[in-house]
């Protein structure tokens, strides 16, 4: 039976390249594409090495976002779109620890791709940093399942002028001081907060960007998203607005609900095809769960941390935010580039209704490794603990799994 079965299997590798090379084309995701190389050399060769980024290259955005007189004349540049991706990394089969068996636990990582091919970048999700403990490592691709997540974005300053380094004042530093990117694909645009915290948009046909200016006197945006085919923006006084690709300008409706401010922070993230608003406050008259009302894992209520959560999400037919009880199955990651969502069932090791977000308040003597301010909040209980003290759920950034080659 097993010879007669090897006979009449399908010679996959004597595909025709057209095929192979349409079948490529379908794929959604570099790791895909990677992947269906790696099947055996055949498809190798019909099948192009992937770019690294999605953006078209080679590009170059102008510089300054915003003219200001105060700027030196020499301190000349343009910014570069840096694209990275969020992966997540499980082992192909179930580890074991002393003969017992254990659920794949899930690593999330924030990769910057390399000008050299196959050469990455780990990057710390909450910081701009990236991690030099993890050089020299090598990740091969078909020793785990490897999962896109999202992609983040961000705009690097480089200079092409005398640009004197004792000679920069805070207005070029202002100026080259990006808070967050994100951009549309067709048609291909960027909004940045910059600045004072002001928005901007630039267009591949155009010589300088778009002031965005919502007819406030006072705006400060403290976050951007975009989500189906509008630009949504947030900022700290409460004002909520979405752009088009015409720039029509539209003000997202408040929820009929008392309290609702911009608190300390705010944060819009996609979730399951929605786009959600996040508000963090801080107020110590707020009800804390006790050890009872908390669940064995997250532990007891820590009175120093007092911190919570709303979350809301858009009604596009009404415009306007409604308040969310529960994430259900997902958790929120509030990255420092970008924030997304995960499901929990799918990340093993990423606890469900939760808020992972850094603060401060949580910044610990060791801050040589990811999430060392990082914390996670539990909407169900309605309380926040330093990441490192939420026992089994720290691991999904750091460290790095022990079944790592």
């Amino acid at each position: 039976m097993d010879a007669s079965r090897a006979e009449t299997r399908p010679p996959w590798s004597n595909l025709q390249k057209d095929l192979l090379a349409d079948i490529a084309n379908r794929l959604d995701s570099r790791t895909e594409v990677l992947y269906f190389r790696g099947v055996c050399t055949t498809w190798r060769d019909a099948v192009p090495l992937p770019k690294t980024s999605s953006i078209p290259q080679p590009l170059e955005l102008p510089y300054p976002i915003s003219p200001n007189p105060a700027l030196n004349p020499k301190f000349v540049g343009h910014f570069a779109l840096i694209e990275n991706t969020v992966y997540c990394i499980q082992p192909l089969n179930e580890t074991s620890d002393n003969g017992r068996k254990k659920t794949p636990k899930s690593w999330l990582v924030n990769i910057e791709y390399s000008e050299e091919v196959g050469k990455v970048r780990y990057l710390d999700p909450f910081s701009p940093f990236w991690n030099r403990n993890l050089s020299g490592k090598v990740l091969n691709l078909l020793d785990y399942k490897v999962f896109e997540v999202s992609k983040v974005y961000n705009l690097q300053f480089v200079g092409t002028g005398e640009n004197p380094e004792n000679e920069i004042s805070i207005h070029e530093m202002d100026s080259i001081t990006i808070r967050k990117v994100v951009l549309s694909n067709d048609p291909f645009l960027v909004m940045a907060i910059h600045t004072d915290a002001e928005l901007g948009i630039w267009k591949m046909t155009d010589n300088t960007w778009i002031n965005i200016d919502d007819g406030h006197e006072h705006s400060h945006y403290v976050d951007i998203a975009y989500h189906k085919g509008k630009f949504y923006a947030g900022d700290s006084m409460g004002h909520d607005i979405s752009v088009d690709f015409s720039l029509k300008i539209t003000e997202v409706l408040r929820p009929f609900s008392r309290g609702f401010s911009g608190g300390l922070a705010k944060y819009l993230v996609k979730s399951s095809g929605d786009l959600l608003l996040v508000h963090k406050y801080v107020d110590p008259e707020f009800h804390y769960a006790t050890d009872s009302e908390s669940d064995s894992d997250f532990g007891g209520v820590d009175l120093d941390y007092p911190f919570y959560f709303q979350v809301y999400k858009l009604n596009e037919e009404e415009n306007r935010w409604r308040f969310v009880e529960s994430l259900g199955d997902r958790a929120i990651i509030l990255g420092y580039y970008g924030n997304f969502s995960v499901s929990a069932r799918e990340f093993p090791g990423c606890k469900s209704n939760c808020i992972y977000f850094t603060d401060d308040s949580f910044v610990e003597c060791d801050d040589k490794h990811p999430g060392y301010d990082a914390g996670l909040y539990d909407l169900k209980n309605h309380c926040a603990k330093p990441l490192s003290a939420a026992v089994g759920y720290s691991e999904l950034f750091w460290p790095p799994p022990t079944w790592l080659k």
